[in-house]
């Protein structure tokens, strides 16, 4: 059976919303019309929770990631995943971080990772400037590089093995006392979207043994309003109850077990 997105429009000149059914084929073709934006953003945000972002800060210039976050609970993962059309990937990742003995890249509120997907042979650095939040959605600066498996090996032994990459954005005594400060696990179901959007569906085991999930959506500045139409639609149709989610992967990582 088609599953229907029951949004509510208001018509050009008219006060009176009037009901506007959509199928998910239907939905993921005018995702297609609105524009995907640039994600070249040159803006750098500080770590808290605002009524609007501030781009006062600017510093060295970064992709800018935007994300709309919720969180549910474990047991209401396999409703959702019922209700949503079959995904094009589970992904099972490690997200390995790093930081000083002195946790100095913690006290700038950014932060490196190294995340490595189960069958795949390389992996991904990330270093992440500090994001700020509006309601559940999220901003923050970021560098990504693809290192191979020998790449990833070495950088786990020794993290200055990539310093012509993260000299840029980390200074040299932080670069210099970097290591390893523990991993958790995410199993991950993709769902795509036309118009660039992907439904990302997170499991996460942190180091403690405490277990959470969250629904995530990348977007441009053009697809915030419809994503969270989209998204909004496809909670109240499988039936569940989300939360705004208010705090990073890395900070719950941190909360559970992460640094010890």
């Amino acid at each position: 059976m088609t599953k229907h997105f029951d949004l509510m429009q208001k018509s050009a000149g008219s006060s009176n919303p009037g009901p506007l059914f959509l199928c998910a084929f239907c939905v993921h073709n005018i995702l297609l019309s609105f524009p995907k934006g640039t994600e070249q953003d040159q803006v750098y945000f500080p770590t808290k929770q605002l009524t609007h972002f501030d781009s006062s800060f600017m510093v060295t210039p970064m992709v800018m990631e935007r994300e709309i976050k919720l969180s549910i609970t474990i047991g209401d993962l396999p409703t959702l995943l019922a209700a949503l059309p079959e995904p094009t990937a589970v992904k099972e990742l490690c997200n390995e971080y790093f930081d000083t003995p002195g946790r100095l890249l913690g006290k700038r509120r950014e932060m490196l990772r190294l995340r490595t997907r189960r069958g795949k042979e390389s992996s991904v650095l990330c270093f992440k400037g500090p994001s700020q939040r509006v309601g559940a959605l999220f901003q923050a600066s970021e560098n990504e590089w693809t290192l191979s498996h020998l790449e990833s090996q070495e950088f786990k032994s020794s993290p200055l093995s990539q310093v012509s990459i993260l000299e840029e954005f980390i200074d040299a005594d932080v670069l210099t006392n970097l290591q390893s400060i523990g991993a958790m696990e995410v199993r991950r179901v993709c769902v795509p979207f036309s118009g660039g959007l992907l439904l990302e569906i997170d499991h996460v085991r942190y180091p403690d043994g405490f277990e959470d999930a969250e629904i995530e959506l990348e977007v441009s500045p053009q697809q915030i309003d419809i994503a969270h139409k989209i998204l909004n639609k496809v909670v109240a149709d499988a039936g569940i109850t989300t939360f705004e989610q208010s705090e990073t992967k890395y900070a719950r990582f941190l909360k559970h077990g992460g640094g010890a």
